[in-house]
């Protein structure tokens, strides 16, 4: 069963090889948002400010293998997508009645 991981800026900025490779063949998802965030922290000293820098060249080189909206499958066979507008429909009660 293929899960659906939503990543913070936290995250990505702990480990950010974690949309490409973190969560083995499973789907994540990077909101505008927390794009927005880490473009924030780019200019960052210290550990902050690199992984910031990286994870911008890693979403970079996503970029050249597709359309990251659309997803574009990783290395470990997962698929790494941007949702454009920070938020995502997800499933409630409200929508079964």
């Amino acid at each position: 069963m293929v899960k659906t991981y939503i990543l913070d800026t936290n995250v990505i900025l702990n480990d950010p090889y974690a949309m490409v490779d973190g969560f083995e063949d499973n789907t994540v998802i990077i909101t505008s948002t927390t794009l927005q965030e880490l473009d924030s922290k780019k200019k960052s000293g210290g550990e902050v400010g690199y992984n910031a820098r990286l994870c911008g060249k890693i979403l970079d080189d996503l970029r050249q293998k597709g359309d990251l909206i659309a997803g574009i499958k990783n290395d470990s066979g997962g698929i790494t997508k941007i949702e454009p507008n920070g938020t995502i429909k997800t499933f409630s009660l409200s929508d079964t009645q």
